[in-house]
């Protein structure tokens, strides 16, 4: 579970900027992963918890699919095109007079708002000249952009790690080897992983704990 490495040069250069609320989606027929949370703009790609938990699910994939594996990137976790579409609106009757990027730059940090606008192809025309067109391709690209994963980061940057001893062989009351005896585990060698949250630093201690206390008798 590492920051997640995106080809798409404009997430890029967004280095820092961060979403309190973002979704990631990867669909492949019935597999479906998607995660909702903070979401930072890193120099190779995406940070956070929404990516990391998301890089977890994805590690077999992106090797299976020659390291490119394709996601779905919502800036708000609430709202898809049609609500997108719906703010536009709004906009274009309230603040008419004004251009669509300053208005957008209201709702997202204003290089991110700018980088939204270039990728629908507007952003200096005022909103009350904006046709429909244009109020839909912006719609679109706000209410999810696909984005390209490459793998994640190296072991260095990751906050866990997946695998390890399949918990059928081992007894949950000690943490003992149902195949060794006298062999106890805890922590990131046992195949159990849990979201970001602290939930991996919790598990580590507490099984550290309990198979200690196991093996000291």
């Amino acid at each position: 579970m590492a920051p997640l490495l995106i080809r798409e040069r404009w997430v890029r250069e967004l280095t820092g900027i961060s979403l309190s609320d973002s979704e990631l989606t990867f669909s492949r027929g019935r597999l479906r992963f998607r995660n909702r949370g903070e979401l930072l703009f890193t120099h190779d790609g995406l940070s956070g918890p929404c990516a990391i938990d998301l890089a977890g699910d994805l590690a077999e994939t992106c090797v299976r699919n020659e390291g490119e594996t394709e996601l779905i990137f919502r800036p708000d976790a609430a709202k898809d095109a049609s609500a997108w579409r719906s703010v536009i609106d709004g906009w274009r009757v309230k603040e008419g007079r004004r251009q669509l990027r300053t208005v957008l730059g209201w709702t997202f940090p204003r290089a991110l708002a700018d980088a939204f606008c270039l990728l629908a192809d507007c952003g200096d025309e005022k909103l009350c000249e904006l046709p429909s067109a244009v109020r839909d391709r912006l719609a679109s690209v706000l209410g999810g952009v696909s984005l390209t994963a490459y793998g994640s980061g190296p072991i260095e940057r990751a906050m866990a790690m997946k695998g390890g001893i399949r918990l059928k062989e081992i007894d949950p009351a000690t943490l003992e080897s149902r195949l060794v005896h006298g062999l106890y585990f805890a922590g990131e060698i046992m195949d159990l992983t849990g979201p970001c949250g602290g939930y991996n630093i919790q598990w580590a201690l507490s099984s550290g704990r309990l198979a200690g206390s196991s093996a000291a008798g």
